[in-house]
C-alpha cells in the first residue's frame, strides 16, 4: 500500500501555547481537527515561548519558537525550517510577516503558496494600507474571520481573493447552563486578552459608575491577561479592599473557568468602536454559544454578525460611555433573559463546527497548492 503523500503547510507569526489568548484557541481548535485528518502535515513558526514543548507543540509536527518572528527583519532560523520541512503552503498571521516574507523570503523558496489570515483590521496609515495594497494582491487567498472583514477587504483593497472560515463550534462539548436567572443578583464575566480595543477599559470605567452598593450584592470575574491588566487592577482595586465583589483572577484553566461559568448570568463583550471590532468576528461570540450564556455587547459590526439578526445577546449602544452601567441598572426581566438564551440555543444549528471550519482550510489548502500544477 502507497502512503499518502500529505501537503506540508506552516503557520507564521501566530501566538500559540502556553499562550492562553483568542489567537491560541482559534488555531488549535483548527489544528486538532486537521491532525485528525490524513491530508495536511502542519508546521508552526511562532513567538510564544515554551518550558514545556511536548505539552505545549500538539497538533504541530514541529514547531519553531523565536520571540522576533513577528519583529521586522530576516532571520536564518525561519527561512532554514521553511527549507528543511520542504513547506510547500504558509499561512501568515499578520501584516508585519506578511511584509518579511515578501522581502526576505519569497525569492529564496519562490515555489511556495501564500495564504493570508486577517485576524482584524486596524486604523492603519495611508503609507502602510497602500503597502499591504500590493501584499494582498501578491498572496494567493486571504482568509477572514468574518463577513464584514470579507466586505472591508473588498471596499478598501478591492481585493478578490477572500474567503470566510468562521470560528467554530464545539457540538460534542456538554452545555454549561447557569443557575435560575435572578434579576436581584446577577454575575458576569470578561473571559479574553486584556487590551483596551477589547473593551476592558469601558467595563472599568462602568464597574466603578455602578458603585460599592452594586457589586456588594452582584458579582464580576475578569479573566485573563493582557497590558491593560495592571490599569484596570489599579482602577478597580480601592473598590475591591471596600468588599466587592470583583474578581481579577489573570489567566485560568478550562476547569476553574467553567466552573465560573456554570452560575455566571451574562458574558462582556463591550468593545469601542474600531475598525477592528467593526470587522472581527470574536471567539466571544462562540463562548456565547458553547456555554449558553447570553453577551452583553456593544453594537459593533464584528459581534452584531449572526447575534442581531437572530436575537440572540444583549446589545448596547457602542456610543454612549457608560451604556454597561445604565444596562445593569435595570436588568432584563427572568422572560426576556430566557428568550435570549432559547434564541441562543438555536444558534448552534447555524453556526460551523470547528470541524466544518477545518474542512474548509483544508480545500483552500489543496485549491491554492493545485495552481503550482498549471
Amino acid at each position: 500500500m502507497v502512503n499518502k503523500v500529505k501537503l506540508k503547510v506552516a503557520h507564521i507569526g501566530c501566538p500559540y501555547y502556553p499562550y492562553l489568548g483568542g489567537s491560541t484557541k482559534r488555531l488549535s481548535n483548527l489544528a486538532n481537527k486537521i491532525a485528525c485528518k490524513d491530508d495536511v502535515e502542519q508546521y508552526l513558526i511562532t513567538p510564544s515561548l515554551s518550558d514545556s514543548k511536548k505539552v505545549d507543540d500538539k497538533y504541530f509536527k514541529c514547531v519553531l519558537r523565536n520571540r522576533k518572528v513577528n519583529n521586522f527583519g530576516y532571520l536564518k532560523e525561519v527561512n532554514d525550517f521553511i527549507v528543511l520541512n520542504k513547506i510547500e503552503i504558509v499561512v501568515l498571521h499578520n501584516s508585519r510577516v506578511l511584509l518579511n516574507w515578501f522581502l526576505f523570503y519569497k525569492l529564496r523558496v519562490s515555489r511556495i503558496k501564500v495564504l493570508v489570515e486577517i485576524h482584524s483590521f486596524r486604523d492603519d496609515s495611508i503609507f502602510k494600507k497602500a503597502v499591504n495594497y500590493f501584499l494582498y494582491r501578491m498572496s494567493d487567498a486571504i482568509v477572514h474571520l468574518s463577513k464584514s472583514s470579507k466586505d472591508y477587504m473588498a471596499m478598501s483593497y478591492l481585493n478578490n481573493k477572500n474567503h470566510i472560515i468562521y470560528n467554530g463550534i464545539n457540538l460534542n462539548e456538554e452545555k454549561i447552563y447557569s443557575n435560575r436567572y435572578n434579576v436581584d443578583k446577577i454575575k458576569l464575566c470578561y473571559l479574553g486578552s486584556f487590551h483596551d480595543w477589547q473593551g476592558v477599559n469601558i467595563i472599568s470605567e462602568n464597574v466603578l459608575k455602578l458603585g460599592l452598593e452594586f457589586w456588594v450584592i452582584n458579582e464580576i470575574y475578569l479573566i485573563g491577561d493582557g497590558p491593560e491588566l495592571v490599569n484596570v487592577k489599579n482602577k478597580l482595586t480601592p473598590l475591591i479592599d471596600k468588599g466587592a465583589n470583583i474578581f481579577i483572577v489573570g489567566w485560568k484553566g478550562s476547569g476553574y473557568v467553567d466552573e465560573i461559568l456554570k452560575s455566571t448570568d451574562f458574558l462582556l463583550a463591550i468593545r469601542p468602536s474600531t475598525v477592528a471590532t467593526e470587522t472581527v468576528f470574536p471567539l466571544k461570540i462562540v463562548d456565547s454559544v458553547n456555554f449558553n450564556i447570553p453577551l452583553i455587547c456593544t453594537n459593533v459590526g464584528g459581534l452584531k454578525e449572526k447575534l442581531d439578526e437572530n436575537n440572540a445577546a444583549f446589545f448596547i449602544d457602542k456610543n454612549e460611555q457608560y451604556s454597561l452601567a445604565k444596562f445593569l441598572s435595570n436588568p432584563p426581566s427572568e422572560y426576556d433573559y430566557n428568550k435570549k438564551k432559547n434564541n441562543l440555543s438555536q444558534l448552534t444549528e447555524k453556526l460551523d463546527t470547528w470541524e466544518c471550519s477545518a474542512d474548509k482550510y483544508v480545500s483552500l489548502f489543496y485549491s491554492i497548492a493545485s495552481e503550482n500544477k498549471k
